[in-house]
């Protein structure tokens, strides 16, 4: 998941492939974007309050 203004992609695992990824979860820098969530089956990068209380509960 990605989170940017009021977009949050969602992609399945079919659909996330490594460039995708990495665009979406680096910044223009090349850094990690901040925050990075990280679960068993998802990860997220951005904030986004719905969204946090969705995968941490």
């Amino acid at each position: 998941m990605e989170k940017k203004g009021k977009t949050v992609k969602r992609l399945s695992a079919k659909e996330a492939n490594e460039e995708l990824l990495l665009k979406m979860f680096l910044g223009r820098s090349g850094t990690l974007r901040a925050p990075v969530l990280i679960g068993k089956t998802w990860a997220m990068a951005g904030f986004e309050e719905d969204t946090y209380k969705e995968l941490l509960q």
